[in-house]
């Protein structure tokens, strides 16, 4: 299964989680540099994975739709549990009807983050992906 997201969205997010992450072990924080850091790194992450795909059986990947998966969390598991042959039962389903009903996104507050903290242009990000989002969302 390869996931996928908006590369907007995923940027911010990776570039915020570092911040957080650098933050813990440093007083000093450059944002701009794991911005363009990360900018570069998830561009050839992105290359590398078009790459092997285009030399792979088509069906060894199952696209999910991070929206898809927000959206419609427990059709979106049967899908993949339909897709790998797994068996998707009525217990299990009902587990997972419990389990999102008590951790609900955003119980304790959203994460909230933007590609212009890190020095980002959202519309030029856009372009440097423009690849990935015309092929795979």
């Amino acid at each position: 299964m390869q996931p996928h997201r908006e590369p907007t969205a995923v940027l911010a997010s990776l570039c915020s989680l570092c911040a957080i992450l650098l933050g813990a072990a440093s007083d000093e924080v450059d944002r701009a540099v794991i911005g363009a850091h990360w900018r570069q790194r998830l561009q050839n992450i992105f290359k590398r994975g078009r790459e092997v795909r285009s030399g792979a059986d088509t069906k060894k990947f199952l696209d999910v739709q991070y929206a898809g998966l927000v959206a419609d969390p427990i059709g979106t598991v049967r899908h993949i549990y339909e897709y790998h042959s797994y068996e998707f039962t009525g217990e299990f389903e009902t587990n997972m009807q419990q389990w999102l009903a008590e951790n609900r996104q955003h119980q304790h507050g959203a994460h909230n983050y933007s590609l212009e903290e890190y020095s980002l242009n959202a519309a030029q990000v856009k372009l440097d992906f423009a690849d990935y989002s015309g092929d795979l969302l």
